[in-house]
């Protein structure tokens, strides 16, 4: 349960950066500024992205290794 906690936590704070991130991204490139830029934060969005479906991935292996696989 602890673990699951911390992935939720770690995954929150994922998601929230990432939404920033895209949301910066979307202002900067309705301004003057070089599109560069605002396309980075769209690159470092999606990165957060990538990110979170390896804490997923992480978080299921983790819980798979302290309690066995799941029998269905």
């Amino acid at each position: 349960m602890i673990i699951e906690k911390r992935y939720r936590v770690v995954s929150f704070i994922n998601d929230l950066l990432l939404g920033v991130l895209y949301f910066i991204g979307s202002i900067l490139f309705l301004t003057d500024v070089s599109q560069a830029v605002s396309i980075s934060f769209f690159l470092a969005g999606s990165i957060m992205m990538i990110i979170r479906a390896g804490l997923n991935i992480l978080k299921d292996l983790h819980i798979n290794k302290i309690t066995g696989p799941k029998k269905e």
